[in-house]
């Protein structure tokens, strides 16, 4: 089906919502995630009944900070094309090592990554400031063969010995003590 039924709840109140256009397979959120919603009302009669339908129009992690998100995600694309970055932007786009072992350890947890560095953040505890910092992670580890980068989802590799990030030129271009 190309659409997913949805039970929302907050404390004791509870509501049925359908999420058209979204398959269960591609919703990166699990029972008991904290999220914030934007709901459609549609008034539905069917044979003289009414009902309201709740249609689910969007959907994000509660609390994110957009703003420091998407900032994150630009200085990522700023370091990409080679731009000069501040010492402090710098340092925003830098993971540390706790950072790096979480988003490994997730995903060799679950196997694989399909969703956004936004719920990869939500999944390992990291602030959505650092979103840079997580794809900067992704990507040393895919350059070190840990993880294989297959255009939209990231799968743990096969891979057989020790990886060694110093070996990773995005993170020694950062500064990543090793």
């Amino acid at each position: 089906d190309k659409h997913i039924r949805l039970s929302l709840s907050k404390g004791r109140d509870n509501v049925q919502t359908v999420f058209f256009g979204q398959t269960l397979s591609a919703f990166p959120y699990k029972s008991g995630d904290t999220v914030d919603v934007a709901l459609r009302i549609e008034r539905n009669e069917y044979k003289g009944e009414v009902k309201l339908s709740l249609q689910v129009k969007d959907i994000r992690p509660a609390g994110e900070n957009d703003r420091a998100m998407f900032e994150s995600m630009g200085l990522y694309r700023r370091f990409l094309r080679g731009e000069r970055l501040s010492p402090e932007e710098t340092c925003l786009l830098r993971p540390d090592r706790n950072l790096m072992g979480a988003v490994y350890k997730y995903i060799k947890e679950n196997k694989k990554w399909s969703f956004s560095e936004e719920i990869l953040c939500m999944r390992t505890g990291c602030p959505y400031e650092k979103a840079g910092a997580v794809k900067i992670c992704l990507d040393a580890l895919c350059e070190v063969g840990l993880l294989i980068n297959k255009g939209t989802e990231y799968e743990i590799s096969d891979f057989v010995g020790k990886a060694d990030l110093r070996n990773c030129e995005k993170l020694e271009k950062l500064g990543f003590i090793f």
